[in-house]
């Protein structure tokens, strides 16, 4: 029945009265949520050039409405997994995004990382491999002409750019640490976006995490050191933080130095 009611509208689109072609793109638009193919296919498959623009808005407004829904449910299911939300902020300028085919591309680059990882490493040592592999043979690097870039948002284009700014790098080199069992989480700087690697002993007396791919940003344990991602891996401490505060004279507040929520 509702196949037969989409093209029945899809008829009407371009009805030059405008009341009746508003109406249609409105009742469209609530089908699209659900069957956004099917009228995907009637888009580009039109030669009819108004029926083809009207249908484009229904499909961009159908896209969003979906897409919102995702955020709302990674949301509602504690928003645990990073790349999700990270692969999320990319469909909305490339709907098609091809999922897997990222997630391909971190694991080839997780897997670099693993092989010269070695359990006897001290955490400085893990960090120096992290940025050997990351800055050195994939030759990420911050984008400072192109600093405001939207392609620096979009975890597909960081992958191909191999340039990002700090959020996304932070972002990206959090995915690939968790992933390989390490706790490097996000700490949003004012005026900066950094990453702190917590002290481990938790998470190894804690079966909850193995395998998971994805670290809790409020796990116990002590920050070690701090991970300047923007600037190819360099590491400081909390008095490099509290020196910037100053300089920059910002209110201290603890949550400048602490791991955020996804």
């Amino acid at each position: 029945m509702q196949n037969t009611e989409i093209e029945a509208l899809i008829k009407l689109i371009d009805d030059p009265d405008e009341g009746i072609s508003s109406h249609v793109i409105k009742k469209l638009t609530e089908l699209a949520v659900n069957h956004f193919e099917q009228i995907q296919e009637h888009y580009l498959r039109s030669d009819n050039e108004l029926q083809h623009i009207r249908l484009k808005q229904v499909l961009d407004s159908a896209h969003l409405t979906n897409l919102k829904n995702e955020f709302e449910q990674w949301v509602k299911n504690g928003a645990g997994d990073l790349f999700e939300g990270f692969f999320l902020v990319a469909k909305y300028r490339y709907p098609d995004l091809d999922k897997q085919h990222i997630l391909n591309h971190l694991d080839k680059i997780k897997l670099d990382i693993w092989l010269r990882l070695n359990h006897k490493y001290s955490e400085l040592d893990n960090v120096k491999v992290i940025n050997d592999v990351f800055y050195g043979k994939y030759r990420f690097k911050g984008d400072n002409e192109n600093y405001y870039s939207p392609q620096n948002s979009y975890i597909n284009k960081i992958l191909e750019n191999r340039t990002g700014n700090p959020i996304s790098l932070s972002i990206l080199y959090s995915i690939l640490a968790q992933k390989l069992y390490l706790p490097i989480l996000g700490v949003n700087l004012p005026k900066h976006f950094v990453l702190a690697y917590k002290d481990s002993t938790y998470l190894e007396h804690d079966e909850r995490f193995n395998n998971l791919g994805h670290i809790p940003h409020n796990i116990p344990g002590d920050i070690l050191f701090y991970i300047n991602a923007y600037r190819d891996g360099t590491v400081f401490s909390k008095f490099n933080i509290d020196r910037f505060l100053e300089q920059s004279k910002i209110n201290v507040d603890e949550h400048f130095y602490e791991p955020c929520p996804n």
